[in-house]
């Protein structure tokens, strides 16, 4: 359905469609899909063997950090807001 709008509008064209729009047949449609498949099936392979890594901290470091998590709220709130919101708080103070 989609790539038949998109060819409508003039996105790309097949060769069957210079002359005149046409719609796109099902075997187009199912190399498409194929595709999309094979994708999906390549990033969850790829995710399976590069897992993202999970730190694990000791309870030294984990003070540390809620130590320096109080020092930059009172340093700078707004960095901090930002940190916590997940933007990148850099540029904040």
């Amino acid at each position: 359905m989609a790539e038949n709008i998109a060819t409508f509008f003039g996105a790309w064209q097949y060769p069957h469609q210079k002359r005149q729009w046409a719609i796109v047949g099902p075997t187009k449609i199912s190399s498409w899909m194929l595709l999309v498949i094979i994708s999906f099936i390549i990033v969850a392979a790829l995710k399976e063997i590069f897992p993202k890594k999970q730190e694990v901290f000791s309870a030294d470091e984990a003070s540390a950090a809620d130590s320096v998590e109080r020092n930059l709220i009172q340093a700078c709130p707004k960095a901090a807001n930002e940190r916590a919101s997940g933007k990148d708080p850099s540029h904040s103070c």
